[in-house]
């Protein structure tokens, strides 16, 4: 078994949130019976109905490597049932990291996060709609807020992880979207595997596969990866055909 390891949020998706133009695509990895396992910072809720369309049946890391979540009888370790998937937590709760927050917050001000906006103030922010906006603000295991330097410094020196994303930073704990792979590599034994993504919180899980993609590759120069200009589907499609050429070397 081969797997393929990717992000969604400008690499399998586009800044609408689709996946149609690597439709083709996918149906050529799933004829050639390569796992894709979804890692990204989006949460249970959001990834579980792409799950479903894609037709998978692997496991899929969520809140940036905080969770993974596995059909039932697939993962070694349980700590919760939620519809018809085994859940895996890794990181701290989302309670912790509130307290280490709002701790900040009395010293610096308050946030912009994520935690504190209505599903309509989300969707205004993030092109969402309010619906995925609701799945959005269902956070198990880290916090999403604007981009904040001196914030994030001070979580930190807590002990806390803050990542960059996309579009936002993400606070969580110590495991991250390597750690993620590296477990689910344990589970399913695979024989190769390609990692694919966009943004700095992408980087762990570079380094756990035999094969790694950066799209948007204006700040990468200190990144072992192979580099695609192109962000979001386009540049997917360009990275998958690469890794699949390399199988067939």
């Amino acid at each position: 078994m081969n797997i393929i390891f990717t992000d969604l949020d400008g690499t399998l998706l586009d800044s609408d949130y689709s996946y149609s133009k690597a439709e083709d695509t996918v149906k050529e990895i799933k004829a050639r019976g390569i796992a894709i396992c979804i890692v990204t910072s989006k949460t249970f809720q959001e990834v579980v109905p792409l799950w479903r369309e894609l037709k998978l049946e692997s496991p899929f890391s969520f809140e940036n490597g905080q969770g993974i979540a596995a059909p039932e009888g697939v993962l070694p370790e349980v700590d919760d049932m939620v519809e018809e998937f085994e859940i895996l937590s890794l990181g701290p709760n989302y309670e912790e990291l509130e307290k280490a927050i709002e701790e900040v917050e009395d010293e610096l001000g308050d946030l912009n996060r994520f935690g504190d906006m209505e599903p309509g103030e989300l969707a205004d922010l993030t092109g969402l709609s309010e619906e995925e906006s609701e799945k959005a603000l269902e956070r198990m295991h880290s916090e999403v807020f604007v981009p904040d330097e001196k914030a994030a410094k001070r979580l930190e020196s807590k002990g806390y992880k803050v990542l960059e994303g996309t579009d936002f930073f993400h606070l969580q704990g110590r495991p991250d979207k390597g750690t993620a792979v590296r477990y689910i590599k344990d589970i399913l034994d695979p024989d190769v595997t390609l990692s694919i993504g966009d943004a700095e919180n992408d980087y762990p899980m570079f380094k756990e596969t035999d094969y790694s993609v950066l799209l948007g590759a204006e700040r990468s120069e200190d990144v072992e990866a192979k580099k695609i200009e192109k962000k979001g589907p386009e540049g997917w499609n360009e990275g998958v055909k690469w890794f699949l050429d390399k199988l067939d070397l």
